[in-house]
């Protein structure tokens, strides 16, 4: 088994969520009481924050939503997120439609990522108004809400949508796995 390198910390609750789904993949595959060989290194997110660095994050995610039957997603995270390309063009290459919500909601979404779900978890009537954002990426034809969004994944319920939520990283927390058992080999 070759050792998995994961780099957390942008928000630690997902660190924690991505080492437990890649230990979940590890028992799934081979069994018993085998755990993933992982190196976690976390960092102050304070600091990437400042600068907004953006990665390729799209290719594994947009493959897995075509293997999935899925053509048109909701793209919900940051405004960054939302309105730049290089979170689009991964999924728009694959011939995925992209939908995101709104100016104003798009807007308030990055703000509430920010102000409130960096410390903690979000207020009753911002879970509505999150809501009633989703339910309006669904009703403009969106089969599946993509949440690219380490601050914002872990809030986000099968309660909150009409229909189901993928989180970005997901594929590749489970890529990673599958990697560190040799099941499939590293990406060029």
């Amino acid at each position: 088994m070759k050792t998995i390198g994961l780099l957390g910390g942008m928000h630690w609750e997902s660190t924690a969520a991505y080492y437990h789904t890649i230990n979940a993949v590890v028992r799934e595959q081979i069994g018993g009481v085998h755990s993933a060989q992982c190196l976690i290194c976390s960092v102050d997110y304070h600091p990437i924050r400042q600068s907004l660095v953006a990665g390729q994050w799209g290719d594994v995610a947009a493959c897995r939503l075509r293997a999935a039957g899925f053509s048109r997603v909701g793209l919900v995270g940051t405004r960054q997120v939302m309105e730049q390309e290089f979170h689009r063009e991964p999924l728009e290459r694959l011939g995925l439609t992209v939908i995101t919500s709104g100016e104003e909601e798009r807007r308030w979404c990055h703000e509430l990522i920010f102000r409130e779900l960096w410390c903690g978890s979000p207020r009753a009537p911002d879970r509505k108004i999150m809501r009633r954002m989703l339910d309006g990426m669904a009703a403009r034809g969106a089969q599946v809400l993509l949440v690219a969004c380490t601050a914002l994944a872990p809030h986000l319920t099968r309660a909150d949508s009409p229909i189901p939520l993928w989180e970005s990283d997901s594929p590749h927390v489970h890529e990673a796995a599958l990697v560190g058992l040799e099941e499939v080999p590293l990406p060029e």
